[in-house]
């Protein structure tokens, strides 16, 4: 199954942009360079009978945007169903390269960032803080699972509270392992044993360090995979 049909839509979306009056030459401008890049990537793909469904309603999609930009409909909500389809573009053309499971490194990398971030980060910076992350991270958790990029900047949200965590933790590690007796015996004063004492600097040490990882996992996996988000 050949994709010229997308690659046509989209080369006369690009067409009638160009004659667009009242939106910005920058913001014009990054809209002609996406669906240019966006064209030779649809023209040469070749998909499997499978995807004609999805393959269809994006087609359907552009078309809908054709009429809209022909048929006179206001620059301003023109403006936003661009960039929107232009997602749909890029999320479609993902799953046609098989690339969707890339989203469950992804999940896998928030889900640990997030559960070591609220473990962690009460020790020094209070409840408050993980309290005030709940919400973002629930949001973030149901809209990722669906592909939404609100979701998607929702889960991103506690990629530099836990980086922050991490390297307090690391820092505090480093500290307290140059000092250790006194570090431990301050834990202690606060009525817990020594042994526990021991290991609860060695322990936050170590999950510094792993939040550390997964916060930059969750970055980086964040950044290459943003496209599958719509």
């Amino acid at each position: 199954m050949g994709s010229n049909t997308v690659a046509l839509t989209i080369n006369n979306l690009s067409k009638e942009i160009k004659k667009l009056k009242g939106i910005k030459d920058r913001q014009k401008g990054k809209y002609l360079s996406d669906l240019d890049k966006l064209n030779q990537q649809y023209k040469d793909l070749e998909l499997p009978d499978y995807f004609s469904t999805q393959y269809n309603q994006l087609n359907k999609k552009g078309n809908e945007l054709l009429r809209d930009i022909r048929g006179g409909k206001h620059v301003d909500n023109v403006a936003n169903d661009i960039p929107i389809y232009i997602r749909y573009l890029k999320a479609s053309l993902m799953d046609f390269e098989g690339k969707t499971n890339n989203l469950k490194h992804y999940l896998l990398s928030f889900y640990l960032t997030a559960a070591l971030f609220m473990a962690f980060t009460p020790q020094f910076y209070g409840y408050i803080l993980p309290l005030i992350f709940l919400v973002p991270i629930f949001l973030g958790v149901r809209g990722c699972k669906k592909r939404s990029i609100n979701g998607f900047y929702m889960s991103m949200s506690v990629v530099p509270v836990g980086i922050m965590t991490a390297v307090t933790w690391i820092r505090y590690g480093i500290q307290a392992m140059g000092d250790f007796d006194t570090y431990v015996k301050a834990i202690v004063d606060t009525g817990l044993s020594q042994a526990l004492s021991e290991k609860l600097i060695y322990i936050g040490f170590v999950g510094g360090i792993l939040l550390l990882i997964a916060a930059c996992c969750q970055l980086y996996f964040g950044f290459k995979n943003k496209d599958l988000f719509i």
